[in-house]
C-alpha cells in the first residue's frame, strides 16, 4: 500500500503534466518579473557547482553536436543578415588598418601562383579529371573539397584528381583545412 507521501507526488506529477503549458506561462512571467533574482541564484549554483556544470555541459555538447553546430550556424546567418553593414564598415577598417599585411600577403599568394601553386609538372595530363570534378559538383550541388589542404601550417598537398573529393558544404566549410587523413595528433 501507498503511503501518503507517494500519493501526494503521483498527485503533483498528474497535475504537472495535466497542467504544463500554464506551469511554463507561470514561469515565464516569473523570471520576467524577477530576472535579477534568478539570474544572482544561477549564477550562486554555479559557482558552487562548478565541476557538474563542466561535467553536464559538456555531456550535454557532445550529446547535440549536430543541433549546436545547426543552431550557431543559422546564429551566424541571422548575425550577418541584421547587421550586414556594420560587417562590411568593419572589413573595410580592418583593411585600411592593414595595408601592409595584406599586401604582403598577396605578394605572396602572387609568386605562388606563378611558379604553379600546387599543380604537379604532370598535371596536364589529367586536366580533363579534375574538370570533370568541378563540373560534377557544380551540377550536383556539392563542394570540391582537396583532402589535403593546398594550403596549411602542417602539409600541403597538390591539386590533382586524387586528392579531390565532392563533399556537402556545409561539411566542406566546417572542415577548413584543418583536417585530412593521416593527420598527426597533438601530443
Amino acid at each position: 500500500m501507498k503511503d501518503a507521501l507517494e500519493l501526494e507526488r503521483e498527485r503533483h506529477k498528474k497535475y504537472r503534466e495535466k497542467n504544463k503549458e500554464a506551469i511554463n506561462i507561470r514561469r515565464r512571467k516569473a523570471y520576467q518579473e524577477n530576472k535579477e533574482f534568478f539570474r544572482a541564484r544561477s549564477q550562486k549554483y554555479k559557482e558552487e557547482n562548478k565541476e557538474k556544470v563542466q561535467e553536464y555541459d559538456k555531456q550535454y555538447k557532445e550529446q547535440n553536436k549536430e543541433e549546436i553546430r545547426i543552431r550557431r550556424k543559422e546564429s551566424d546567418t541571422h548575425y550577418y543578415l541584421a547587421h550586414k553593414e556594420q560587417s562590411r564598415e568593419a572589413n573595410r577598417r580592418y583593411r585600411d588598418r592593414n595595408r601592409e599585411k595584406i599586401r604582403a600577403d598577396a605578394k605572396i599568394r602572387k609568386v605562388w601562383r606563378s611558379k604553379g601553386g600546387t599543380k604537379p609538372k604532370w598535371f596536364g595530363e589529367e586536366k580533363y579529371k579534375v574538370r570533370l570534378v568541378y563540373e560534377k559538383a557544380k551540377k550536383f550541388g556539392f563542394h570540391v573539397d582537396h583532402i589535403v589542404p593546398l594550403r596549411s601550417n602542417k602539409v600541403c598537398g597538390l591539386h590533382t584528381w586524387a586528392n579531390l573529393q565532392l563533399l556537402d558544404p556545409e561539411l566542406n566549410l566546417s572542415k577548413g583545412n584543418r583536417h585530412w587523413p593521416d593527420m598527426p595528433t597533438p601530443e
